[in-house]
């Protein structure tokens, strides 16, 4: 039972990070097109 609990937050850690991460990228994605926008 313990190693099912410990999985599952496990997987809801990864998936945590996961979207972090994508959210990080499209934030940044956004903002480097701000930057480079004016430059055009």
């Amino acid at each position: 039972m313990d190693q099912v609990q410990d999985d599952d937050v496990k997987i809801k850690i990864g998936k945590g990070i996961f979207y972090l991460t994508c959210a990080a990228a499209i934030l940044f994605f956004y903002w480097f097109a701000g930057i480079q926008c004016p430059c055009n």
